[in-house]
């Protein structure tokens, strides 16, 4: 997952701060007028988005899911907000109730970043990733696919940082829906890496 450093990194560039700021300002007139939040600070809820719609996949966010989303969304933000209210969390909130119409905008966005920081070849050329028949033969693609995009599916894809990326998991039927509509809003759905790592995940 990203660091508090690399997500100030991707919104350094111009064309990512540029459209973080559009879609603060449009969120923060639909939902806060009052909202004081950071491009750096909304970008880090946009990043965290996906793991939003994995968990509302199944009708509804329980607390310790949305707390769970919490702490992911504030260890990418800027922080230093001990004694005042964290805007990342009032966002946070905010978002999920309006989820249905914030889902495809945030996605747009997340897809900007994507082709930002990643060309078309760094999603493709990632070997035979799909050929990957065992954890060893996935973790060696793993290690010689783009920086980037690893941490770009860990992020949108994984939920605790502690869980090992190249592990196998079992998600709920809905989930995994969910995901692999995701990997198709994202343009990743056919790349080598993404279907390999989407064949790790079996439903309950």
């Amino acid at each position: 997952m990203f660091t508090e450093n690399e997500v100030a990194a991707l919104v350094a560039q111009p064309a990512i701060q540029a459209e973080t700021a559009r879609l603060k300002q449009a969120f923060c007139e639909r939902e806060a007028e009052f909202l004081e939040i950071s491009d750096h600070d909304f970008l880090s809820l946009i990043l965290v988005s996906p793991r939003v719609g994995i968990a509302l996949a199944n009708g509804s966010i329980d607390f310790k899911e949305e707390q769970s989303l919490n702490k992911m969304a504030r260890k990418f933000s800027k922080g230093g907000y001990m004694f005042s209210k964290d805007p990342v969390v009032r966002a946070m909130s905010l978002f999920i109730k309006a989820f249905a119409h914030w889902e495809q905008p945030f996605q747009s966005h997340l897809r900007l970043v994507i082709d930002t920081v990643l060309d078309g070849s760094q999603l493709t050329g990632t070997g035979k990733a799909g050929d990957a028949t065992s954890d060893d033969q996935f973790a060696i693609h793993v290690l010689q696919a783009p920086f980037l995009y690893v941490r770009l599916l860990s992020t949108f894809f994984v939920a605790d940082e502690s869980e090992d990326f190249v592990a196998q998991r079992s998600v709920l039927a809905d989930e995994l829906a969910y995901m692999k509509g995701l990997g198709d809003a994202l343009s990743l759905s056919g790349t080598p890496l993404f279907e390999a790592f989407l064949a790790r995940f079996s439903a309950k």
